[in-house]
């Protein structure tokens, strides 16, 4: 008699949590493809702190850590709710630039209302002054909580990694 053996991985179940998670990053980035200033700012948490890590030699240099003071609740609000606010629509529906991009949660570790996540986002775009083809890269660490039943950002850190390439356009 012979048997199929599924092997089953616990950590990799998905949850409905990790569903609202994976749709804040879709909606938060919609928004941004939409210009949705509201939709945008609604994933964000009161409170909420970016961190930046610069790269020095293609590594993150952590110990340069800084706090981003335009991503502060008002300074957020200020710039992504000011009404010349488009996000990334004009960028993308130039087609000259071409740009496309592509991101997801990569990882999603749970714990009650607490979360850390890590997306992934890629893209490229044509630099029309260098005519150059400029493929990016990046990963960033979020920390979320669930607050009144929605999943929001607390905490961002970026450039844990990143690449970027660039080609001559023909």
């Amino acid at each position: 008699m012979a048997g199929l053996v599924i092997p089953v991985l616990a950590s990799a179940q998905e949850t409905a949590d990790h569903q609202a998670i994976r749709a804040l990053l879709d909606r938060e980035q919609a928004g941004w493809e939409s210009g949705d200033a509201e939709q945008i700012d609604a994933c964000y948490a009161e409170g909420y702190t970016q961190v930046n890590i610069p790269r020095g030699n293609e590594e993150p240099q952590f110990l340069l850590a800084t706090l981003n003071t335009q991503w502060k609740d008002e300074n957020r609000k200020e710039w992504v709710l000011a009404s010349d606010f488009l996000g990334l629509k004009e960028a993308l529906a130039d087609t000259v630039l071409a740009m496309q991009r592509t991101y997801k949660m990569s990882h999603i570790d749970i714990d009650g209302d607490d979360a850390v996540a890590i997306a992934t986002f890629s893209g490229a775009f044509n630099d029309t002054v260098r005519g150059e083809r400029v493929e990016v890269g990046w990963q960033s660490l979020w920390m979320l909580r669930k607050i009144d039943g929605d999943w929001k950002y607390t905490t961002g850190i970026g450039g844990i990694s990143s690449f970027r390439e660039s080609t001559p356009v023909p």
